[in-house]
């Protein structure tokens, strides 16, 4: 085993890299670690690593009797960018992202069906985001598609001019600001809406989380989009609320081959921002879980996995079983 001052070395790195100051004492150490995970001593979180191990076997360590909590570490944190995430937990409640000056190199007016156009920063903050989203998940990131860009403004025109509750893929052509691209990217994109300008990092994050939709909770289907793992480029869109980001169907771009190299696609997976969790009872984040059996072709994916499926939810403090609603599977 691990002598005492290795486990309390492992703790240190794991507060500096990972958790901060999160018992607000003004140092950073390894108290911070057992605050943060409500653990009791070193010994709780050394036992329980440990049996993380067990269950990984050679997923993680060279074989599950050699397993040391360094390397168990070392995996937990690999693609998880702490302070990136730290950062962005501190700015969605900042006005500057939703502001439109950061927002539009061109204004958008809904009113007089004028799409704007949308600043570099924000699409890059859009795709920034999504990106780092996907790193968690082990994906390659996805470019910047300014093919596009028109539409996408298109579509977020046409989900605002016709109310903040309109959220349609297949946009009536008699209806407000209707335009082909725009119902183009909206038949090919995951929409959202609201009467007011919002931070293009808190749309991507609430795609992932999907806990307002509301239709098809279950189904995941906005996160199941953007952690796709062949995805290859993305646009993102917003006018005044109405938002877009385009996820498939880029035809007029060059084609391109993902590399995938993974097997599935968890929700959560490993350590993982918490701001992608719903605290809303009534909305809770559905957690998820996709395979990827054939790495080459999309549609080679298309099989019913969990039709005869069990599944658990243990809760590792105590190892108590957690309650699973709502199951839906598809292909």
């Amino acid at each position: 085993g691990l002598s005492d001052a290795q486990v309390l070395d492992l703790l240190q790195e794991l507060a500096e890299r990972v958790v901060g100051d999160s018992n607000g004492d003004g140092q950073v150490d390894y108290l911070d670690v057992l605050f943060w995970n409500r653990l009791v001593d070193a010994a709780t979180f050394y036992r329980h690593a440990l049996a993380w191990a067990d269950d990984l076997g050679d997923g993680v360590v060279a074989g599950s009797g050699a397993a040391t909590l360094y390397a168990l570490a070392e995996a937990a944190l690999s693609g998880y960018d702490a302070a990136f995430w730290r950062e962005l937990v501190s700015e969605l409640g900042a006005s500057q992202f939703k502001n439109p000056g950061f927002l539009y190199s061109s204004q958008p007016n809904a009113d007089a069906c004028v799409p704007g156009t949308l600043s570099d920063a924000a699409q890059d903050r859009a795709i920034t985001v999504l990106n780092k989203s996907r790193e968690l998940h082990d994906l390659g990131g996805v470019a910047h598609s300014s093919t596009y860009d028109a539409d996408t403004q298109a579509s977020s025109l046409i989900q605002t001019a016709n109310g903040p509750f309109y959220l349609r893929h297949f946009p009536d052509p008699a209806h407000a600001c209707y335009t082909e691209n725009g119902a183009d990217a909206a038949r090919t994109g995951n929409l959202g809406n609201g009467t007011n300008t919002s931070d293009p990092a808190e749309n991507v994050i609430g795609w992932i989380d999907d806990s307002s939709n509301v239709g098809a909770l279950e189904q995941a289907g906005h996160r199941r989009w953007n952690l796709n793992p062949f995805m290859a480029y993305a646009s993102y869109g917003q006018v005044r609320g109405g938002n877009t980001l385009k996820v498939f169907d880029f035809a007029r771009e060059q084609p391109v081959t993902p590399s995938v190299n993974v097997d599935f696609v968890a929700f959560p997976y490993r350590i993982y921002p918490y701001v992608f969790l719903s605290t809303d009872p009534d909305r809770p984040t559905p957690w998820s879980f996709s395979v990827v059996e054939d790495r080459a072709n999309i549609w080679g994916n298309q099989h019913r996995y969990f039709d005869n499926a069990t599944i658990t939810v243990t809760r590792v403090h105590d190892g108590q079983q957690m309650p699973i609603t709502n199951r839906h599977s598809d292909t």
